[in-house]
């Protein structure tokens, strides 16, 4: 059971930045929240954390990001990149353990959360109705939404 994440942040590092994630189940449901004002690591790190949450004992994790993949793969060691996520990073870390999940690092065109996103069409409306893989009806779960937030 595979569960894709992705996080994205419209002018990461600016003023005025805003940042979602999207998590897409093994069945086919998207998991998407708003953030807020925060960096893409932060969302990327969210979106795995989701993922975690909800999965099943062993279950595969499929992250893009390789910064976030090693934060919870690896012993926490502080640096200036990530002590404001210090708290997130230890808390994936021990659901991590908890579960006996493997986190897996892919490339972006593997990253089927991340095609979610890039989708021009993306509205994140609450019970959107999508085709999952297996070709049946599923619901879109949606935390919240953003209009206007491009990777």
């Amino acid at each position: 059971m595979s569960y894709y994440t992705d996080g994205s942040t419209y002018k990461n590092g600016q003023e005025g930045q805003d940042s979602f994630y999207v998590v897409k189940c093994p069945n086919g449901e998207i998991i998407s929240e708003h953030l807020g004002n925060f960096t893409i690591n932060y969302a990327e790190l969210s979106a795995i954390i989701k993922a975690l949450e909800i999965c099943e004992l062993g279950a595969t994790i499929k992250t893009d990001s390789k910064i976030c993949r090693n934060w919870v793969n690896l012993p926490y060691k502080q640096t200036k990149k990530n002590s404001y996520l210090r708290e997130k990073i230890l808390y994936a870390q021990k659901l991590n353990h908890e579960k006996g999940v493997q986190i897996e690092l892919i490339t972006r065109c593997q990253n089927e959360a991340g095609k979610i996103i890039e989708q021009k069409n993306y509205s994140g409306n609450v019970e959107s109705i999508i085709r999952a893989d297996n070709n049946e009806r599923v619901k879109v779960k949606t935390i919240a939404f953003v209009n206007e937030i491009k990777r």
